[in-house]
C-alpha cells in the first residue's frame, strides 16, 4: 500500500478497517504490517576476484512506513551462517548500526556509526540493495554537520514545547515543529505545498506525522529508549518535547 493510501472496510454495515495514511489502522488501533521477499546484496568470491550477488531474504516491518529501514538494517546484520558457508561475505563493517534513515523525494539519506565511504564495495552493497524501491533513485551518506539542525528562523527565542502535539491538532506549535522538522533535510515534512520549508503552517497532517516519526528514529535513543518503546510513533510526547527544547537551547538566537 501506498503511504498516502486510504482504505475502508466494512462489514454489515461497519467499519472493521480505516486505513487513512498508508500506516495506522484508526479502527484496529494498531500499524500496518509489510512483509516482502526482498534481495540483499553480499560478496561472493570467484577465482580470485568477487561479484556482488543477490541474495533474497524475508522482511517484515511495522510500521508498513519502517520498511525500507528494515531492509537495509537486514543488510547490515550480513550474510547467515547458510550462506557463510556458501562462500558469501560482506564489507559492511560487522556489528555496524543505522543512526538515521530517511527517504526524501527519492533520496535515500542513510548515516552509520561508521564510515561506509571507506570501502568501495560496502558502498555498492548498499546502493543496490537501496535502489530495488520504487521510492529510491539517489543515495546520500550525509556528514553530521549537514543534519545536525544549527540554524532556525521564525520561532520566537522564548518559545518552548510544553504540550503534546498529534495528528489533526491546529495550533500554532505544529507550525513552529514544522520549522524545526525542516531544518533537517531527514525530517523534512514535504518538498512543496502547506507545511514545506518556508510554508508552514499550524495543522498538523499526515506529511507531519511521518516527519516527527523520522524525527523520533533518528533520536531513538533519547527518545523511543527512555519511554521503553521500539517504534516510532508521530506523537509529539514529552520525550519528544524534551529533544525538541534542547535543539532550541542549541539554536544561536
Amino acid at each position: 500500500m501506498h503511504k498516502n493510501a486510504v482504505r475502508i472496510k466494512t462489514a454489515d454495515t461497519e467499519v472493521v478497517e480505516a486505513v487513512t495514511n498508508g500506516i495506522y489502522d484508526e479502527i484496529k488501533s494498531e500499524y500496518i504490517e509489510r512483509e516482502e521477499v526482498v534481495a540483499l546484496y553480499f560478496i561472493l568470491e570467484k577465482d580470485e576476484d568477487y561479484e556482488l550477488v543477490k541474495v533474497e531474504r524475508n522482511v517484515t516491518a511495522l510500521p508498513i512506513d519502517y520498511f525500507e529501514e528494515a531492509v537495509i538494517k537486514e543488510l547490515f546484520s550480513g550474510p547467515t551462517q547458510s550462506e557463510i558457508e556458501e562462500g558469501y561475505s560482506t564489507a559492511i563493517a560487522q556489528g555496524g548500526e543505522i543512526l538515521s534513515f530517511r527517504i526524501n523525494n527519492e533520496t535515500a539519506y542513510i548515516e552509520t556509526d561508521f564510515d561506509i565511504e571507506q570501502s568501495e564495495i560496502a558502498l555498492e552493497q548498499l546502493r543496490k540493495t537501496v535502489f530495488q524501491f520504487d521510492t529510491v533513485s539517489h543515495l546520500e551518506i550525509p556528514e553530521k554537520e549537514t543534519i545536525t539542525v544549527l540554524e532556525i528562523e521564525g520561532i520566537p527565542e522564548n518559545f518552548r514545547f510544553n504540550s503534546d502535539l498529534e495528528e489533526g491538532m491546529e495550533k500554532e506549535d505544529v507550525k513552529y515543529l514544522q520549522i524545526i522538522l525542516n531544518a533537517d533535510p531527514e525530517t523534512i515534512v514535504t518538498q512543496d505545498g502547506a507545511g514545506s520549508p518556508g510554508e508552514e503552517v499550524e495543522f498538523f497532517d499526515s506529511a507531519t506525522t511521518r516527519a516527527v516519526m523520522a524525527f523520533q528514529r533518528k533520536y531513538s535513543t533519547e527518545i523511543l529508549e527512555p519511554a521503553g518503546m521500539m517504534l516510532s510513533t508521530g506523537v509529539v510526547d514529552v520525550y519528544t518535547r524534551d529533544k525538541l527544547n534542547a535543539i532550541l537551547e542549541e539554536v544561536s538566537w
